[in-house]
């Protein structure tokens, strides 16, 4: 009896302990004056990050409206973790950009350990300080528009080969329709296996393709996973060190340095011209010295850019056009006008299509591929409330910008929810009024932003311009991570490799996969047609191709039956397992001395050495080669010889760059036909844009691609709506005050989670009059554009300020060469399997729906 009282008393006391610690920290926001929701036990006030009964971005919505109004910013707790979420679009703006110094790392940097994670920890997005201004500097001349132009010719080849693939689909699936993410990611891993690898992933062929498999799998996290990170966010951060798990798989790592130095070998005995990322990663591999390791994470940067954001963008903007006929055939008609004038939609083209932007835009606003970012405060500072009162935030406070949010926010964006890519048209100021409003925030904002933004761009747009100009749906679908020196560092690497010059030498390996993916649309439509094509798929095998021959300077064979290797592996980059998810959450509870000892890595290690490989061989590839191409490899081996980069760091820039034109624009491009597809006058007028400068230039050239007004509306609508990033989750680096709106200052002490909602600010009806409406004509140049709402802080679908995509640029010019592709070709709708209703998906950190968006693609004679 005795045995029995004690062990009910050590049982009651161990229990009692745990109810305190978790608990213990439940008044840290009030005691700071900081305005809040009460936190549950075991959940704080993000329930759904654990229970998974939808996704968690709606909680952070719902605290977003519930608190907007009361002040700049509201105190909210991740299970027992302090984090401020940031309400005022001005202070989303001064977390990205004007008080960048203190806010300078993203949270998930305490969360990966380039030990366990050796291609992850070194991409741009993870890395800080001084090791990310390096990687990001190394990475960063790989994705100019020069390097993304002479990709173009591979997006182009990618979009003949999805267009074959979709009137193949067509045919055989006429009920079912196509799922539009599914297209999108084959279409993004055709493109980007091309781009970064230099080989075809294979992924618009019958069977599995195992670089679209991995690349899913990168960042997919198992229960497992998510039960460890919400374990470690529990406990004290000295846990951290002591359980370690990576987030990238290792089977996953020695898949991509196995591809990566696959990649550099073909180079190096290949006979190329091609100014691809695998032949800047070759330069920059000599140049700096890099180690296998180091280059095989530079190609997983580029890998997961070029693959996973752009797919999904794409499959959104499929989805979007899909629900908007109107808003489809006016896409359609910009595009055949610019055939008619130019014979194609050429790089330049591609630039000048006005509404496509404006579907892009309006997509990426409705359904950011970042929904929120997590920043982390890199240094004790203060943020004013709104009654001017300085509030301390202390060093490590994370910071959640709530993306989404912002972009739903009826204040910023009227209907909010409705599909109006005029919304961004030139007349109404395009995009760059919202984002100078700090509401229009896809891929951030900053010296953080998407790196790889402007290939996901161009990649999205040329498969969405090959859909479109293709089809007629039925039916109205790293340097993240890094922070301080580490990710200055970084940035300063990867940035040159992402200027426009270089995307414009990139786009034609965008009109090449372009082509690519009309000749699979063509195809696959023949065999589904009732059962239509996912966008997302879609989308995804062309970021894959473009990305693959733009970083890696191969070709992924994203449009070919069978299975895709690359396509696979970076699908999976991010892929986080439920395990995965587990050990971080476990960590984030944990104290973070706890971190050092308990290593995960996010990338497995089979995909580390498989994007390590797949660098190695595109740089042999390269080196054995006589080639001019002035791609993101190119660019990379100029880097790997000036700095004597490391093969990890190589791999990790490649890595960063795949990233960014893969995932991102796969997802925006996607979002977009979604959303042409849902509105045929949209579609319609963006078609009637494309025409036009067809018929004025013969094609859509790269400066064409600029000038498409209503393209631009459309994208930065879709981002609006659908914004790759929901959040972003910042961290305070210095304690700092920020203001209340009582003008109360409040302490935000060094280390903060910061919370910035760019969904919510997406969505805020304040913003955005009937935010849910897809209305391209929000970001007209009439009405600002999206200056307007970046300046107003609401717009914010990359971030902004120092920290914004570094991808950005890519992953949009990419975009809008898909969707010109699509558009000018195609009449895209929405088929009946697809729920018309934009719901995010549960099991997915990006901004994509659930059941996909498939889509009916009906040929357009031109």
């Amino acid at each position: 009896m005795a045995f029995l009282l004690l062990t009910l008393s050590l049982f009651g006391a161990i229990g009692g302990l745990l109810y305190l610690f978790l608990v213990s920290n439940f008044n840290y926001w009030k005691k700071r004056g900081v305005l809040g929701p009460k936190p549950r036990l075991l959940f704080g006030n993000i329930p759904n990050i654990v229970l998974r009964k939808r996704n968690f971005q709606y909680d952070i919505i719902d605290i977003y409206r519930e608190y907007k109004g009361k002040d700049r910013f509201v105190g909210i707790f991740n299970v027992r973790n302090p984090q401020l979420l940031i309400i005022d679009p001005k202070l989303v703006q001064d977390v990205l950009i004007t008080n960048f110094r203190n806010f300078s790392e993203n949270e998930v940097s305490k969360w990966v350990d380039k030990e366990v994670d050796p291609l992850l920890g070194r991409n741009p997005f993870i890395l800080s300080g001084n090791e990310w201004k390096g990687n990001r500097g190394e990475v960063t001349p790989a994705l100019t528009t020069n390097r993304i132009k002479a990709s173009y010719p591979i997006m182009l080849s990618v979009c003949g080969k999805m267009t074959k693939y979709l009137e193949k689909e067509t045919k055989k699936h006429i009920a079912d329709g196509i799922e539009a993410r599914e297209l999108a990611a084959r279409y993004t891993t055709e493109v980007v296996s091309n781009c970064i690898y230099g080989i075809e992933a294979g992924a618009f062929e019958e069977g599995p393709c195992e670089i679209r498999e991995k690349g899913a799998a990168v960042l997919d996290q198992s229960s497992a996973s998510i039960a460890y990170f919400m374990l470690m966010s529990t406990l004290p951060d000295c846990f951290r060190g002591v359980f370690k798990r990576p987030f990238m798989k290792k089977d996953m790592q020695t898949y991509f340095i196995q591809l990566m130095k696959e990649a550099i070998r073909i180079r190096q005995n290949t006979i190329s011209d091609r100014v691809d990322f695998l032949n800047y990663l070759l330069q920059l591999r000599e140049k700096k010295n890099l180690s296998e390791i180091e280059v095989a994470a530079h190609t997983i940067t580029f890998f997961a850019d070029g693959f996973e954001t752009s797919s999904v963008l794409i499959s959104n903007c499929i989805r979007c056009l899909a629900q908007h006929e109107s808003v489809q055939q006016k896409l359609r008609d910009e595009i055949n006008k610019t055939m008619k004038e130019n014979g194609e939609v050429s790089f330049e083209n591609l630039q000048e299509l006005s509404y496509l932007d404006q579907c892009i835009n309006e997509c990426l606003r409705l359904y950011p591929p970042a929904i929120a970012s997590n920043k982390m405060c890199s240094n004790t500072c203060e943020l004013m409330s709104s009654k001017e009162k300085p509030i301390k935030i202390e060093k490590g406070t994370p910071i959640l910008l709530p993306f989404y949010a912002l972009h739903h926010d009826p204040e910023y964006y009227p209907n909010p929810e409705a599909f109006i890519p005029e919304r961004f048209s030139p007349e109404n100021g395009g995009a760059k009024k919202y984002k100078e409003m700090g509401v229009f925030l896809p891929f951030g904002d900053g010296p953080r932003i998407c790196l790889g933004m402007k290939f996901a761009l161009y990649q999205s747009k040329a498969a969405i311009v090959e859909v479109d100009k293709e089809v007629d749906p039925l039916l109205g679908r790293n340097p993240f991570i890094l922070s301080g020196n580490e990710w200055k560092g970084n940035r300063g690497e990867v940035t040159p490799a992402l200027t426009t010059n270089r995307i414009k030498a990139s786009y034609p390996i965008m009109l090449s996969v372009c082509g690519k993916m009309t000749k699979y649309l063509e195809k696959e439509t023949k065999k589904h047609i009732a059962d239509g094509i996912e966008a997302r798929e879609l989308a995804a095998r062309y970021t894959t191709e473009v990305v693959s021959n733009c970083i890696y300077g191969i070709e992924a064979g994203a449009f070919e039956e069978g299975p895709c290797e690359i396509r696979e592996k970076g699908a999976a980059v991010l892929d986080q397992s439920s395990a995965s998810i587990a050990y971080f959450m476990l960590m984030s509870t944990l104290p973070d001395c706890f971190r050092g000892v308990f290593k995960r890595p996010f990338m497995k290690k089979d995909m580390q050495t498989y994007f390590i490989q797949l660098m190695k061989e595109a740089i042999r590839i390269r080196q054995n080669t006589i080639s001019d191409r002035v791609d993101f490899l190119n660019y990379l081996l100029q880097l790997r010889e000036k700095k004597n980069l490391s093969e990890i760091e190589v791999a990790a820039h490649t890595i960063t760059f795949f990233a960014d034109g893969f995932e991102t624009s796969s997802v925006l491009i996607s979002n977009c036909i979604r959303c042409l597809a849902q509105h045929e006058s949209v579609q319609q007028k963006l078609r009637d844009e494309i025409n036009k400068t067809m018929k004025e230039n013969g094609e859509v050239s790269f400066e064409n691609l600029q000038e498409l007004s209503y393209l631009d509306q459309c994208i930065n609508e879709c981002l609006r709506l659908y914004p790759p990033a929901i959040a972003s989750n910042k961290m305070c680096s210095n304690t700092c005050e920020l203001m209340s709106s009582k003008e109360k200052p409040i302490k935000i002490e060094k280390g903060t989670p910061i919370l910035l909602p760019f969904y919510a600010l997406h969505h805020d009806p304040e913003y955005y009059p009937n935010p849910e409406a897809f209305i391209p004509e929000r970001f007209s140049p009439e009405n600002g554009g999206a200056k307007k709402y970046k300046e107003m802080g609401v717009f914010l679908p990359f971030g902004d300020g120092p920290r914004i995509c570094l991808g950005m640029k890519f992953a949009l010019y990419q975009s809008k060469a898909a969707i010109v592709e699509v558009i000018r070709n195609w009449k895209v709708k929405l088929n009946p399997k697809t729920n018309p209703n934009f719901i995010i998906d549960t099991q997915h950190f990006l901004c994509v729906p659930e059941g996909g968006t498939w889509v009916d693609f009906e040929r357009i004679n031109n």
